[in-house]
């Protein structure tokens, strides 16, 4: 039913480059969130916004949650306005030598923000941003996930109570202290085309991961997530600007349970260097 959303919805395009943080974890900025209305804003395609308000029907649990329109998001911020919405920004990339090849690409994230500018060239634009979610692709399990992750990093927010802003890679480091432990106790799903060479086969991975692992079709890991499978976590590569990070989330509520820049050429590879460092 999902599989020709990309193309129903009429997404707000921007050209504005990505924030690098993921989450704001100053807690300061999350005043009156337990208490406030989260404001999902929906596309004016029926088809999308239906299964949104059927997700947070069943996962959204940290406080009220209302679907409005765009024109009713406030221009100016407040300790109790926030707004979360997708946008995909537009990126274009002009080759710098003979040979090179330019490029065109665009982004879909799902962000939690304060406000949204008065209407402009391009648009209104999200002001005071405090989560930013990238999704893989435009899909049904990708809008799920990005869903129930913002939820869980707002959760970890909250449970880490500081009143300053980590950076991407003091937040991992936090993340893997509290919660790595958690992926010994499930099985560890990943997909064939993710394995570095050499790990294409499950036994020379069990070499390597000293818990219970197996390769899984990128079908089998989405349905996984979609039924919130309590047993079972997933290996999925994020881009931060130019570096990527493996992250390990929890298919059952999209939580963050591990993360860890890539190194060498083969950014987008789980190789042996992860797999010792999950052993630990």
């Amino acid at each position: 039913m999902y599989k020709n959303l990309l193309f129903l919805l009429t997404l707000l395009i921007y050209s504005f480059s990505i924030n690098s943080q993921v989450i704001d974890t100053d807690i300061k900025k999350y005043k009156n969130i337990d208490e406030a209305t989260i404001y999902f804003i929906q596309s004016n395609n029926e088809e999308l916004d239906n299964y949104i308000e059927s997700i947070l029907k069943g996962i959204w649990t940290i406080n009220k949650y209302e679907m409005i329109s765009e024109s009713e998001v406030k221009t100016k911020p407040s300790d109790d306005s926030f707004y979360i919405n997708f946008f995909t920004s537009s990126f274009s990339r002009e080759s710098s030598g003979s040979g090179g090849l330019d490029m065109e690409y665009s982004v879909t994230n799902l962000f939690l923000f304060k406000a949204l500018s008065e209407e402009g060239k391009e648009g209104r634009k999200p002001i005071e941003r405090l989560a930013t979610i990238e999704l893989s692709e435009f899909s049904a399990s990708e809008i799920f996930y990005s869903i129930q992750m913002l939820q869980s990093q707002i959760k970890l927010v909250k449970e880490l109570n500081l009143e300053s802003d980590l950076s991407f890679k003091k937040l991992l480091e936090k993340v893997k202290e509290q919660k790595q432990d958690v992926i010994k106790a499930k099985t560890l799903y990943v997909t064939e085309s993710q394995m570095d060479r050499g790990l294409k086969n499950i036994e020379k991975i069990k070499k390597q991961y000293n818990y219970s692992v197996k390769i899984k079709s990128k079908e089998e890991i989405e349905e996984a997530i979609l039924n919130r499978d309590p047993d079972i976590v997933y290996g999925k590569f994020m881009r931060l600007r130019t570096l990527h990070f493996l992250i390990i989330i929890n298919a059952d509520n999209s939580e963050l349970l591990y993360g860890l820049v890539s190194t060498g050429f083969t950014q987008n590879k789980i190789n042996r260097r992860f797999l010792k460092d999950l052993n630990k």
